[in-house]
C-alpha cells in the first residue's frame, strides 16, 4: 500500500516495507568516474557508521522514522528494466494505491539516501518496518541531484542542543537506565543552579540564537565567563567512559527481562568515576567534581 505524494521534481510514493525484503530488493553503489562517465550516487559504506546503527537496532528503543528514497526499476549498471514480469508497476483498487513487485529476488530498487540504515539490517535478528519513499524510473541523474542536495544542505544539530534534547530522559526513565551522557547533562542542570556553586550561572545549556544586526548588545564584565554544556559534559563523561555511546547501546539492548541497566557495563580503571557511575550513586560524581 502506499500513497502518492506530488513535488515539482515529480510524484513518488510512501510505503512501508520490512527491513527483510529491503535487504533483498535493494543495491547500492559507490559513485565512480572513468574519463569523462560519472556513475553511482553514493559515497563509500562507513563500516563504523553501519556497526553503530546495527547495535542502535537491537536496543528497546530503536527507531527509523525518515523515509529511505528508492529508484525503482534501474538495475545496478543503470539499465531500466520494463518487463511487465520483472518491473515494479504502480496499481490501485478499491482500498487505493499500491506498489506491486512481482519479483522479490530481483534488485531492481536503488538506493538513493539511507544505504547505511539498510546495510545496519545485515548480520541481525532484527526486523521492522521501514518508510521508503520511492521513484519510478527516475534517472541515475536524478538519483544523484537528490542524494547530493540532501547531504550538501544538511547541518549538524549544535552539540549542545543535542545534549539537552537526551536530557528529556531524566524524566522518562528510571536512574538505572541513564548512560553516561545523560548523567552528565542531568550534571549539567545542577551545577548551573547551584547557588555559589563553582558553575553557577556559568554554563550555557543551550546556545541563544544571534542578536539581530541593529540591536546592541550589552557590555560584560571583563571578569565574565561561561562554558558551553556541549563543554562541560563531555568533560563529566570522559570520567565515566570511554565509549559513551557503545554503554547506552548496551544498557538499551533488549532482553528476557525487558532491557538492561548500568549494572551491565563493565569496570575500566582508566574512568576514575566510573565505578560510582556503575553503582548508581551520581552524588559521589557530583560531590568529587564540585570538591575538585
Amino acid at each position: 500500500r502506499c500513497i502518492e505524494v506530488d513535488q515539482p521534481l515529480g510524484p513518488f510514493y510512501l510505503a512501508s516495507i520490512s527491513s527483510e525484503l529491503l535487504k533483498k530488493l535493494t543495491y547500492s553503489r559507490v559513485t565512480s568516474i572513468d574519463g569523462m562517465k560519472l556513475t553511482g550516487n553514493q559515497r563509500g559504506l562507513d563500516d563504523t557508521r553501519v556497526v553503530d546503527i546495527n547495535k542502535y537496532l537491537q536496543t528497546a528503543s530503536a527507531a527509523i522514522p525518515n523515509s529511505v528514497i528508492l529508484a525503482a526499476n534501474y538495475y545496478d549498471d543503470d539499465n531500466l528494466e520494463t518487463e511487465p514480469g520483472k518491473a515494479w508497476s504502480l496499481g490501485q483498487d478499491e482500498h487505493g494505491l499500491f506498489i506491486d513487485i512481482p519479483d522479490t529476488s530481483l534488485k531492481l530498487a536503488g538506493i538513493v539516501d539511507g544505504q547505511h540504515r539498510i546495510n545496519g539490517f545485515y548480520n541481525s535478528k532484527v526486523e521492522m518496518d521501514i518508510p521508503c519513499s520511492i521513484y519510478f524510473e527516475l534517472p541515475p541523474s536524478l538519483q544523484a541531484l537528490i542524494f547530493a542536495t540532501i547531504n550538501f544542505n544538511q547541518k549538524k544539530v549544535d552539540k549542545s542542543l543535542a545534549y539537552q534534547l537526551f536530557g528529556y530522559q531524566l524524566d522518562e526513565s528510571t536512574s538505572e537506565s541513564w548512560s553516561p551522557d545523560i548523567v552528565a547533562v542531568k550534571l549539567s542542570r545542577e551545577f548551573n543552579l547551584e547557588n555559589n556553586g563553582p558553575f553557577e550561572n556559568k554554563i550555557v545549556l543551550v546556545k541563544k540564537p544571534k542578536p539581530p544586526k541593529n540591536v546592541t548588545l550589552v557590555d560584560v564584565p571583563d571578569n565574565s565567563w561561561s562554558i558551553s554544556s556541549a563543554c562541560f559534559i563531555s568533560g563529566v563523561v570522559s570520567l565515566l567512559s570511554g565509549n559513551a555511546k557503545n554503554d547506552r547501546y548496551i544498557i538499551g539492548k533488549k532482553n528476557i527481562l525487558g532491557h538492561g541497566s548500568r549494572s551491565c557495563l563493565k569496570m575500566n580503571d582508566n574512568y576514575p568515576l566510573r565505578k560510582y557511575y556503575i553503582e548508581g550513586n551520581d552524588l559521589a560524581i557530583e560531590m568529587v567534581i564540585e570538591r575538585y
